[in-house]
Order: C-alpha cells, then structure tokens, then sequence
C-alpha cells in the first residue's frame, strides 16, 4: 500500500508544480501582450497626429501658394502702363548687339608642350 501511495505522490507533485507553474507563465504572457496593444495604440495615435499634421502643412502651404498668386496678378495689374502714356523707357531702348562669334576650336589634339 505504501508503495501505491509512493508512486502516485511521484507521479502526482511534477504534474502539480507544472500546473502552479503555468499559471504564473500565463500572467506574464497576458501582461506582454497587454503592453504590445498599449505599445500600437501609442504608436498609432503618433502616426495619426503625424498625417495630420502633414495634411495640414499641405494645406497652408496650398493656402500661402494660392493667396501669393493671387497676389501677383493683382500686382501685375497695378503695375501695367496705361496705353495712354506711350512706351515705356525700355521699349525705346535699341537692342543690345549680337555677341562676336567665337573661334572654331581645331579638330586634332593640342600642341605638345615642348621639353
């Protein structure tokens, strides 16, 4: 009887440390995998903000580029002469003349340099 009782005690303790083990080893598994969710809902929320902040880069950039163009051609129409004051100084002006032509480089290699 003795030896029965051995045997399942034997048998029996492994079985039951591993079970006291197990428990232990979920706790932790489900503590990393609850900081990994934390981890991609923070990194998420940074990536949102970082479109977001692009999108809106992009609109005031449109916003500053449409208000300069806009600009400019209201500029250009405060600036054009009236065709009642005649030309303007630099379309009297004669063109400048034609550059001189350059000379023709020689076709074969150049002078050897003498020693």
């Amino acid at each position: 009887m003795f030896r029965i009782v051995t045997r399942i005690a034997l048998m029996s303790l492994p079985a039951l440390a591993l079970a006291a083990c197990g428990s232990s080893h979920e706790d932790d598994l489900e503590k990393q995998l609850a900081d990994a969710k934390a981890t991609a809902s923070e990194e998420a929320t940074a990536l949102k903000a970082e479109r977001d902040a692009a999108s809106a880069r992009a609109a005031e950039s449109r916003e500053s580029l449409e208000q300069f163009y806009a600009g400019d051609s209201a500029a250009d129409d405060a600036e054009a002469p009236d065709e009642d004051e005649g030309p303007s100084p630099a379309d009297a002006a004669p063109a400048p003349p034609p550059p001189p032509a350059a000379e023709p480089m020689p076709v074969g290699p150049p002078n050897p340099v003498p020693q």
